[in-house]
């Protein structure tokens, strides 16, 4: 059996930044053999005692290959690089010069400029697979809540959820909050009291309770807020509604999601009220899967299977 491929995973231990690393890893080992092994660069223990080099875990052979996530992770993970000899790729817009990295996978709505390591994604890694399992009389509904592009019309939004749940009486509709959604704006939710409706709020969702439900759902509307919810849910193949929040701001990200509904991968709330219909994607999404491809192909060509 040939050696495996020796991973480094450099993670601030963000869980949006930690789920692209896993989802990256995981791919990758479905492919070719890999050991993967991380490093935690979030405590403020690790800059002091490091001076922004870690500390290679112990391990049979030196990293091939350093995969990192998150601002802070980026200098660690070059200087890990500098000392070791592996390839480099970071996920999203890195916050040094592109051309110090061996491959950047940077999201169509980060607007990214072309060049030979750049590989332009859907959007934002998700650690979510595509479902075979969707049943067209399931749907999730995921609320978040105000950010730094968005605020909440509370009376607005709970009149859009009421319609679609009203509109859909053969549906079952599962609902959750975010740790963003207002308290104000929870209680109202939970007090819908449809019988096609289950209210559960974000405290006390386990871990992978939205990813079961996108596996299963025929539909899923999502509070343009959560971008990475939109993501997560068109790579499990749902049919994907969106639901309008106040923006505060138009910039990149916004455009992003305009850029989907144009595109034809999700429906506006607005277009469904006047008579779009909510539509799957036509070919299954899998960013991680071809990201993985991608990396092999471009610097471990010797370790795909034949």
């Amino acid at each position: 059996m040939p050696e495996p491929l020796h991973v480094i995973l450099v993670t601030d231990r963000k869980p949006g930044h930690q789920n692209q690393l896993l989802a990256l890893a995981t791919r990758l080992g479905e492919r070719a053999p890999v050991a993967a092994h991380e490093i935690d660069v979030s405590s403020a223990g690790f800059w002091r005692r490091r001076l922004t080099t870690p500390a290679i875990p112990p391990t049979p052979s030196t990293p091939q290959l350093i995969l990192c996530a998150g601002r802070t992770t980026h200098r660690p993970a070059l200087n890990l690089k500098r000392r070791t000899g592996a390839r480099l790729v970071v996920c999203m817009r890195p916050s040094t010069r592109v051309r110090e990295f061996d491959l950047c996978l940077i999201p169509a709505h980060d607007e990214p400029e072309p060049a030979p390591n750049v590989e332009t994604t859907l959007g934002a890694i998700v650690n979510v697979r595509p479902s075979a399992a969707h049943d067209e009389h399931r749907g999730v509904i995921l609320v978040g809540g105000p950010s730094k592009r968005h605020d909440v019309d509370e009376s607005d939004l709970l009149a859009r959820v009421r319609e679609i749940i009203d509109r859909s009486p053969e549906v079952r509709w599962a609902m959750t909050s975010s740790r963003r959604t207002p308290e104000t704006l929870e209680r109202a939710l939970g007090a819908i009291g449809s019988a096609n409706l289950s209210f559960t709020p974000a405290a006390r969702t386990p871990p992978g309770w939205v990813a079961e439900r996108l596996a299963e759902a025929g539909a899923a509307w999502i509070t343009e807020d959560s971008v990475s919810m939109i993501f997560e849910a068109l790579t499990s193949g749902c049919a994907v509604g969106v639901l309008p929040m106040t923006r505060e701001r138009e910039d990149r990200v916004s455009r992003g999601v305009d850029a989907l509904a144009r595109d034809g991968l999700v429906t506006a709330h607005d277009a469904w009220r006047r008579g779009a219909r909510l539509a799957a994607p036509a070919e299954p999404i899998d960013e991680a899967g071809r990201a993985a491809d991608l990396i092999l192909r471009r610097f471990f060509r010797e370790r795909i299977a034949t």
